[in-house]
C-alpha cells in the first residue's frame, strides 16, 4: 500500500504534491484519501490562488475551496479518493487550510529567496565538500554508533550523495533579474 501511495504521490504534480501535504494535516485525512483529492486538481487551482490573490482575496476564496473539497469527499465524483467520506467532509474546519501554510507550500523560502531590499532572505551557504571524518566523529561521540553501525548508514546515506557531490560539483550561477 505504501509503495503504492508513493508511486502516485510521485508521479503528481508538484502543485498536487503540496495539496497532498497540506491534506494530511486535516484530521482524519490519511495518505490514500489525499492522494485521491489531489488528482482532482485542486492544488494547482491553490497554488495559482497564492501566487495571484492578496490573504484578503485568499481567504474568500478558501471559502470555494473547502466547499469543492466536502463536494469531492462525499461524492467522489470520478472515483478517485475510492470512498465517500462523508465523516471527514463534514468535519473540514471553517480555517482550513490556514494561509500561511498555504503559502509556506506554494512559495517557499530557500537559498533563492529574496527578502525585503532584495537581500537573501537565508544566509548565504558556500558549497564544498562534506567533512565525512567530522560526521563519523560526531555520530560517534554524540550519537554512541559503533563503527559497523556507521558504516552500514555511511554506505546507504553518506556515501551516495558525497559520490555524486564530488562528481557533479556545484557552480554558482548569477541570475539576473530584468
Amino acid at each position: 500500500m505504501a509503495g503504492t501511495i508513493l508511486r502516485l504521490v510521485s508521479s503528481l504534480p508538484s502543485q498536487c504534491v503540496s495539496l497532498f501535504t497540506v491534506l494530511q494535516g486535516l484530521c482524519g485525512c490519511g495518505p490514500k484519501i489525499a492522494c485521491g483529492l489531489a488528482q482532482y486538481g485542486l492544488g494547482q487551482r491553490l497554488v495559482w490562488a497564492c501566487e495571484s490573490y492578496n490573504d484578503m482575496q485568499l481567504t474568500m476564496y478558501l471559502s470555494d475551496v473547502r466547499h469543492e473539497l466536502r463536494h469531492l469527499l462525499r461524492t467522489d465524483p470520478m472515483g478517485f479518493i475510492g470512498q465517500q467520506c462523508t465523516v471527514l467532509a463534514d468535519n473540514v474546519p471553517e480555517d482550513f487550510p490556514s494561509i500561511q501554510v498555504l503559502h509556506d507550500y506554494a512559495e517557499p523560502l530557500t537559498s533563492w529567496s529574496q527578502g525585503e531590499y532584495m537581500v537573501a532572505s537565508i544566509p548565504e551557504v558556500c558549497s564544498r565538500e562534506a567533512d565525512i571524518g567530522g560526521l563519523a566523529l560526531f555520530c560517534s561521540q554524540r550519537l554512541g554508533w559503533v563503527p559497523s553501525v556507521m558504516h552500514n548508514k555511511f554506505e546507504t546515506c553518506v556515501w551516495p550523495g558525497a559520490c555524486l557531490r564530488s562528481l557533479c560539483p556545484v557552480s554558482l550561477v548569477t541570475v539576473e533579474v530584468l
